[in-house]
């Protein structure tokens, strides 16, 4: 079991990592090429991967901002790396970010459903649409 960044009670965004096998005692690890402090992102486990996906992350003004980063974690949440264009488990260039959505695995595929995004005035879009695919191991 995993929990992966957040917002804390304080208000501030989170991006570090607990791991734990019963749910009662958690373990920090230690984290190497840290994804941002980020809430409203969704994590999925899949072919021996975790996968972190969008949310709100601060802008230079400390606005938030809906992020359309993915990360990749290879070795149990310990360490991350973007995933780029090119990498064959990367989005579609047409993929638009968001946050507070479902990202989950069914029958070997992956699932993206709907979720918040932002306009241009930075107003609230709600997002209906349906993405799934498969991600291949590099």
């Amino acid at each position: 079991m995993y929990l992966i960044g957040g917002l804390n009670a304080s208000g501030t965004l989170l991006n570090d990592v607990w791991t734990s096998t019963d749910g009662s005692t958690w373990t920090k690890l230690t984290v190497t090429g840290e994804f941002p402090p980020v809430w409203g992102h969704q994590v999925v486990s899949y072919n021996g991967q975790l996968f972190l996906l969008g949310g709100f992350v601060k802008n230079e003004a400390n606005a938030d901002v809906i992020n359309n980063d993915m990360w990749v974690s290879e070795n149990n949440g310990v360490t991350w790396t973007k995933v780029a264009a090119g990498d064959p488990r990367a989005l579609p260039g047409t993929y638009q970010g968001r946050a507070f959505f479902s990202f989950f695995v069914q029958n070997n595929t992956l699932w993206i459903v709907g979720g918040e995004s932002r306009n241009a005035e930075n107003a609230r879009v709600y997002r209906n649409d349906v993405w799934k695919g498969v991600f291949v191991k590099q």
